[in-house]
């Protein structure tokens, strides 16, 4: 999975944009888990809803992975999330 970390926000793109699975239980359900081996970790899903909550975080991702990475893995870019 990739990631970015903002500060104290672990943000996500879902890589089918907003047919992805995980993001649609999100949007029901913005109480997730994130489990690393056997630690998990309760959080709280932000979806942002508005173009330019979703592009900061695509801007995120191009600075961290780059163009060519990001267009060659993730499908939409309409939708995003950021966990904290």
């Amino acid at each position: 999975m990739w990631f970015v970390l903002d500060g104290d926000k672990l943000l996500l793109l879902p890589v089918s944009g907003s047919e992805t699975k995980w993001y649609k239980n999100a949007l029901k359900n913005p109480k997730v888990e994130i489990s690393i081996g056997k630690d998990v970790y309760p959080l709280h899903a932000r979806l942002p809803s508005d173009q330019q909550g979703v592009k900061r975080v695509v801007d995120k991702f191009r600075e961290k992975y780059g163009e060519r990475d990001l267009q060659a893995y993730y499908k939409k870019f309409d939708a995003a999330a950021e966990l904290s």
